[in-house]
């Protein structure tokens, strides 16, 4: 995961920092972030393979529906 770009939503966003929060626990730093306002421009991101996200799973799960 180390050469994946992260995208991310604002600073402030709850699970921006506890999945930043993670990634810094287990070591893992450095990593190229874009910042997008919108989650679903994100995981259009994602879906393109433009990066890797953590969302809200209420978010991602309507991609399968």
């Amino acid at each position: 995961m180390k050469d994946e770009t992260l995208l991310v939503r604002e600073p402030g966003c709850t699970y921006r920092m506890m999945f930043e929060q993670c990634l810094a626990d287990s070591g893992m730093r450095g990593f190229l972030k874009i910042e997008i306002a919108s989650v679903e421009a994100i995981k259009q991101c994602v879906i393109n393979g433009l990066g890797v996200a953590l969302l809200p799973e209420m978010v991602a799960a309507k991609e399968g529906e």
